[in-house]
């Protein structure tokens, strides 16, 4: 059965992190199996969390849950007060045909109102936006660049370990390949078979590599914690891309 997705009604505030506006809760796809019976009809449904009731609006998928081991999220609802001292992190989806510059342009656009209406110093407070790839692994954008490189300098010098293996084999079959001359075979017959043999030796190569490549990866996804790949989005995703333009975005 498929998990319904967050729906909410047009006759709630809008603004749900105001409070007395915040009595809703979206539940996790394994509270909702487990204490809920997977009901498809939970949506709009009222719980009682702490004493409040609040009214289910969605259900998060397994997949999407974050961080690890929650089971519930409640709108975070601040007095006046409080709006002054804290540094949040939110996480969301861009809607459809929405750029990451639009939402930050617009985002900084309501943080500059936010921040007048609060009365706070415009230029202490601000909103910086970025793409979740970029918050979890932006700081380590340097050692996995750095990482990135030595690898492909490792296969540099494996690539010319392979050529000097050929240029001594092909030495060594001097005599063979005088006696092919001297039975009529051309210069372009003996470069095609000599091509032939480095192309079939090569496409092995890459054959084996890819083999090695995809089951290392994919022992290597199934080998990390549950716990431990949801803080990272996409890890149980993670795949060998064969993509060469996909290096560029590294």
């Amino acid at each position: 059965m498929r998990s319904p997705t967050v729906s909410v009604s047009g006759s709630r505030p809008r603004y749900e992190e105001a409070p007395g506006r915040d009595g809703v809760v979206v539940l996790s796809e394994q509270l909702w199996r487990s204490s809920f019976g997977a009901d498809p009809t939970i949506i709009g449904r009222t719980v009682e969390l702490d004493g409040s009731p609040r009214t289910v609006v969605g259900v998060l998928p397994q997949a999407a849950r974050f961080p690890p081991n929650a089971e519930l999220w409640v709108p975070l609802a601040l007095q006046p007060e409080e709006r002054r001292y804290n540094d949040l992190d939110v996480i969301g989806r861009l809607a459809p045909g929405v750029s990451l510059d639009r939402a930050r342009a617009s985002l900084t656009a309501v943080g500059a109102r936010a921040a007048e209406a609060a009365g706070l110093d415009r230029g202490g407070w601000g909103v910086r936006v970025q793409t979740l790839q970029d918050y979890q692994t932006g700081y380590r954008r340097t050692l996995l660049s750095i990482l990135l490189g030595a690898a492909a300098f490792v296969l540099l010098i494996a690539c010319a370990n392979v050529a000097n293996m050929l240029l001594a084999r092909a030495a060594g079959r001097g005599r063979e390949l005088a006696v092919r001359a001297a039975l009529g075979a051309g210069r372009r017959r003996i470069a095609r078979q000599l091509l032939t043999e480095s192309a079939l030796l090569a496409l092995g190569g890459a054959l084996t590599g890819t083999a090695l490549a995809v089951g290392a990866t994919s022992l290597l996804r199934r080998s990390i914690p549950a716990e431990l790949a949801s803080f990272v989005a996409g890890w149980d995703r993670m795949t060998v891309d064969g993509r060469p333009w996909s290096l560029l975005r590294c």
